[in-house]
């Protein structure tokens, strides 16, 4: 019996001794998923993706969207064009819209995404310009740009990018799957 003991007493000493094991966590481990859960240490393929859905230029502060024409001629609306791009060059463009022509600066401004496309947890570019169709002008006036990522920054519905200068903001709008 004391021999059963003696063993007894052993186990109880080296299992006390045993450090602490933590526990599984589970959970998506994606960086570029919606719900990515960073305390997850085992992936258990939950995860969720956002995918564009449509776009809208809600905010432009700067009323005068084509200088040469305001003042040369009557007022003109500008034909406006937005493009989103996964590199600030714009080498490769995941959208480029149509032409809204004559658009309102005081309203908002909305195009279907033709491609819904995954956003990665990566910065995304955007910007937009007056597509003019005439021939003796550039035709592409610059009008603004900025950045968005909508894994850290999205609500839900959607995420905002601000322009450089703080007068434009676009909202990229998604499903998340």
């Amino acid at each position: 019996m004391k021999k059963y003991l003696v063993i007894l007493m052993i186990v109880i000493v080296v299992a006390s001794c045993a450090k602490d094991q933590p526990l599984e966590t589970f959970g998506c481990k994606d960086i570029n998923a919606a719900n990515n859960d960073v305390n997850a240490n085992f992936h258990d393929s939950t995860c969720s993706y956002l995918y564009v859905t449509e776009y809208e230029l809600y905010k432009y502060e700067n009323k005068t969207w084509d200088p040469l024409f305001d003042d040369l001629f009557v007022k003109d609306n500008a034909d406006i064009k937005i493009e989103i791009s996964a590199t600030d060059d714009f080498s490769v463009l995941q959208f480029g819209s149509n032409d809204i022509e004559d658009a309102d600066p005081d309203s908002s401004h909305f195009w279907t995404a033709p491609d819904q496309f995954r956003l990665t947890n990566t910065t995304w570019y955007w910007r937009m310009h007056d597509d003019d169709d005439l021939s003796f002008t550039d035709g592409d006036d610059f009008m603004d740009q900025g950045t968005f990522n909508a894994v850290k920054n999205g609500n839900g519905i959607y995420v905002e990018g601000t322009s450089d200068n703080g007068q434009t903001k676009i909202r990229i709008y998604y499903d998340v799957r």
